[in-house]
């Protein structure tokens, strides 16, 4: 750890006076250090590493900073901080840690749901687990995007109450509706509901016509084929 240590310092001493280019070199030879130390670093490497990539991001351009937040989400344990950092940044740089980072943990979580814009919950929403607690969170402050991808997910956990506000939000929207069918743990009454509602919508003809358009989706012919293009969008980008 000395020697991480001593390149750490070395680093951050070369920042100052070091080109746009040297300075992207800097930042890989942090992360790589990061990620390789991490698993075993003390808290106080953990604080230095932290400091060091702050510092890094303060002076890189959005490219940087999005390489930078692949890299990170990658790992089991990242340095808390700068991870925060970036997971609030804009949605290019924040997508990666939003979707895939293990290291946040479920108060990060919670915080990032209750605070973050529509596109950053719909990243929230395409994680491959989701807690109870953060699928509610979602559920009461997301657009039908992030509604519809939440649905969607299997690795998505909900509440009793949870359940009950997707299915009221749902009315008057047959993709959603047939999502939310779809899952295997909707509670029976819900799925009679849904049911009822796809049924009364079938035989009035309606067509809500409010495909997102940010996954592709043609529903006006069927909604079936809608929800098989919503799951795969959802696994693939996971």
């Amino acid at each position: 750890m000395i020697a991480t240590v001593t390149l750490l310092r070395e680093l951050q001493e070369r920042l100052p006076v070091a080109s746009d280019e040297r300075k992207l070199s800097i930042l890989r030879s942090a992360v790589a250090l990061c990620i390789g130390a991490m698993p075993k670093a003390s808290p106080e490497i953990v604080r230095l590493f932290d400091a060091v990539l702050e510092q890094l991001a303060d002076h890189m351009d959005a490219a940087a900073l999005a390489e930078l937040s692949a890299a990170l989400s990658r790992v089991e344990i990242a340095p808390p901080k700068i991870l925060m950092t970036l997971a609030e940044s804009d949605h290019e740089i924040a997508a990666p840690i939003l979707e895939r980072s293990r290291a946040l943990s479920e108060k990060d979580l919670t915080k990032l749901a209750e605070r973050g814009s529509e596109e950053a919950l719909q990243s929230l929403a395409r994680r491959a687990t989701i807690s109870i607690s953060l699928s509610d969170i979602l559920i009461t402050r997301g657009g039908r995007i992030t509604l519809l991808t939440l649905s969607a997910n299997d690795g998505a956990r909900f509440s009793d109450i949870g359940v009950e506000i997707l299915v009221e939000k749902s009315k008057g929207d047959t993709v959603l509706q047939m999502v939310l069918s779809k899952r295997a743990d909707l509670p029976e009454p819900s799925r009679q509901e849904l049911a009822v509602l796809m049924e009364v919508r079938l035989k009035n003809g309606a067509d809500d016509g409010s495909a997102p358009e940010s996954h592709s989706l043609v529903v006006r012919q069927s909604p079936e084929p809608a929800v098989q293009k919503l799951r795969a969008y959802i696994s693939k980008h996971r």
